[in-house]
């Protein structure tokens, strides 16, 4: 995953709040946990721990859909006015996330 892992980068967690709080505790809290875990992917791949990485990754596909359901049960209720763009990107970020889970997980066989 050579070429993936060059395009993941850490990012920390006062920049993620300025872009991405929502100030809805819930929604915020998964966020965060999906931050840390992206970052953790990071570290397993920069220090060779590809099996870790592998098994973060999985993880991340779980968490990814789940908090993608929570979040749009939850636009939903509130007649969120954008829903529909908002869930067609989540569902292009849940096929490439995918992708690269395949790709990543081909490479280290």
């Amino acid at each position: 995953m050579s070429s993936g892992a060059s395009r993941i980068h850490h990012m920390n967690l006062e920049a993620f709040k300025l872009h991405y709080l929502t100030h809805i505790e819930a929604m915020d809290e998964e966020h965060i946990s999906l931050l840390r875990l992206m970052n953790q992917i990071n570290d397993e791949v920069e220090s060779g721990k590809r099996s870790e990485a592998g098994t973060s990754l999985l993880e991340l596909q779980e968490l990814l859909v789940n908090h993608f359901r929570h979040e749009e049960v939850f636009m939903e209720e509130v007649k969120f006015p954008i829903l529909k763009p908002h869930k067609d990107s989540h569902e292009l970020i849940r096929i490439e996330l995918g992708k690269l889970a395949r790709s990543f997980m081909n490479n280290s066989q």
